[in-house]
């Protein structure tokens, strides 16, 4: 089985609209994403995965503001340029990201796992992980 890994990175703001906390108020990170995947094939250039595709789907949030689509945030943003925002149908944990960039990668590869890690700073992180039955 061949396994690969590798980092890249975005920042971006986000708040959690449901937490009574610090992290409910607007803020932003210089996050981290890490890229753990295995294959026993390797695709038509000979990749388990082209490492430039991550860094595709992270320029979608590079100097964004990223939040759950709901009325509260969007009165937030009201006086935001409309490609300053990227909404989204749940709250921007480190969680729910680590999720939906599995799940985006999982989904259009023939990876037999792949696990993704998002740190929102050197001591925070969250990992999910998807596999082939």
């Amino acid at each position: 089985m061949f396994e690969i890994n590798t980092t890249a990175n975005f920042e971006a703001a986000h708040r959690l609209s449901n937490y009574a906390g610090k992290c409910n108020q607007l803020h932003g990170h210089n996050w981290k994403v890490e890229l753990n995947a295995k294959s026993t094939t390797l695709n038509e250039n000979g990749f388990v995965y082209d490492f430039t595709n991550l860094k595709k789907i992270l320029n979608e949030f590079d100097h964004k503001t990223i939040l759950k689509n709901n009325s509260e945030n969007k009165n937030i943003t009201k006086t935001y340029p409309k490609e300053w925002v990227i909404w989204l149908e749940f709250e921007p944990t480190a969680e729910q990201l680590a999720k939906y960039i599995c799940e985006k990668i999982f989904t259009n590869t023939n990876l037999d796992f792949l696990k993704i890690t998002v740190w929102e700073n050197e001591k925070s992180c969250a990992s999910f992980e998807q596999h082939t039955s």
